[in-house]
């Protein structure tokens, strides 16, 4: 009897062991899910973004407005050789005076009207240079040219003072070009009034220019004790 009261003592005791170190288990398990979830929470505070301000707002505009700036820029920039070639661009296009069809003609009345041949005949007999202008129908800087230059009231009136103005068609008048080794166009030939050269110039030349190239290959009168009468 004796041995079985102690028997059961033991198992009773070992019994109520284990109920302990389950229970321990247990809150040990508990303590730790609590402390993960109380981690989770932690961490998820910590990199919530906060919000933007109103000051934010107002600068993240301002950063993407540079590459649009720059965008702007360029479309501004001017195109240096076309102004060299003498091509017509939006920012030189209010300088050029450009006229319509019928005024054009009106302006250019002066050229003369004839055949080469005529042309020669009445430069020799009114003792007059002129200007052999070559050019094509297809030519763009030959028409810039008529708008520009030819048009140009200072320059029509010092031509019909000192020159005679012929245009001619190069693919027209093949032999002519050929016989002056004309291969580009518009070329300007000037002549005396005996159809000797006396010079030439070649592509496009402002109103300005062309007025400095039309003196310089102007025939000088001899010089004379009358030429102050002259």
């Amino acid at each position: 009897m004796k041995a079985y009261n102690i028997t059961t003592y033991i198992a009773l005791i070992f019994v109520m062991g284990l109920f302990s170190m389950q229970s321990y288990a247990q809150q040990s398990l508990i303590d730790e899910i609590r402390n993960t979830r109380q981690a989770e929470k932690s961490n998820t505070k910590t990199t919530t973004p906060t919000p933007a301000t109103k000051t934010d707002e107002a600068q993240a505009p301002a950063q993407s407005e540079e590459p649009a700036s720059r965008t702007s820029s360029k479309a501004t920039i001017v195109d240096e050789p076309a102004k060299e070639k003498g091509v017509v661009t939006k920012e030189n296009s209010s300088e050029p005076k450009l006229y319509d069809k019928q005024s054009l003609k009106k302006r250019l009345s002066y050229k003369f009207e004839g055949t080469y041949d005529e042309l020669k005949a009445h430069a020799a007999q009114q003792k007059k240079p002129y200007i052999l202008d070559m050019e094509t129908s297809w030519c763009r800087v030959c028409k810039q040219m008529d708008h520009e230059v030819f048009a140009d009231d200072a320059i029509s009136q010092y031509i019909q003072s000192n020159y005679i103005l012929y245009k001619l068609d190069a693919e027209q008048y093949k032999e002519v070009a050929s016989l002056y080794g004309v291969n580009s166009y518009p070329t300007f030939i000037f002549f005396n009034h005996k159809n000797e050269e006396l010079g030439r110039s070649q592509g496009y030349i402002d109103a300005n220019g062309f007025m400095n190239t039309m003196k310089e290959f102007k025939p000088r009168v001899p010089h004379t004790k009358f030429s102050d009468f002259r």
